[in-house]
């Protein structure tokens, strides 16, 4: 797969007019629910979803980021 700058850009783009995948906002939910075994459960589900160990570890850290930022959001209104 080649990651280009354009072609990453789309998929931020699509993000944010389609918002998450089904399966994305079960791994927010995940998160946002928490318990000290959050990331690993996350995790094995991201894995079981996408197939591979690198694609898991970056979904989690990206659905990690998104829920970031709607708590800042909400932080500041």
């Amino acid at each position: 797969m080649v990651r280009n700058s354009r072609r990453l850009g789309e998929r931020r783009h699509d993000s944010e007019v389609a918002g998450l995948a089904p399966y994305e906002r079960r791994i927010l939910d995940m998160i946002k629910t928490g318990g000290s075994s959050a990331d690993k459960r996350v995790y094995k589900f991201a894995k079981r979803r996408l197939g591979s160990h690198k694609r898991a570890l970056a979904k989690r850290e990206d659905i990690k980021a998104v829920n970031a930022k709607q708590r800042a959001r909400q932080a500041g209104v």
